[in-house]
């Protein structure tokens, strides 16, 4: 409950203006349970490079971002989970 009011709080006013900053953002949506948010970080974060979103693909691919995106599936959507003994899914679809 905490989490999800620090991100009803914090969202609309955070700028974005980081290539990381769409993967978290929809890592947390996910979580907090905002499924509609979650999917629009993700696809900002996806077309960053494909769509040369902040202006500077040229320069070379947002590596860092990329691994975000993978983040985003694996840990946002699909609930990827390392807390106790094992592993474990917790899947925000």
């Amino acid at each position: 409950d905490e989490k999800r009011r620090a991100f009803d709080f914090y969202d609309p006013i955070t700028t974005g203006d980081s290539t990381l900053s769409a993967c978290v953002q929809g890592i947390m949506a996910a979580e907090v349970g905002h499924p509609e948010a979650a999917l629009e970080h993700f696809t900002n974060a996806v077309f960053i490079d494909l769509d040369d979103t902040h202006g500077n693909t040229i320069d070379g691919v947002h590596i860092a971002s990329t691994g975000g995106v993978w983040s985003s599936l694996v840990c946002g959507f699909a609930g990827l989970r390392d807390q106790g003994p094992m592993p474990f899914f917790d899947p925000r679809l």
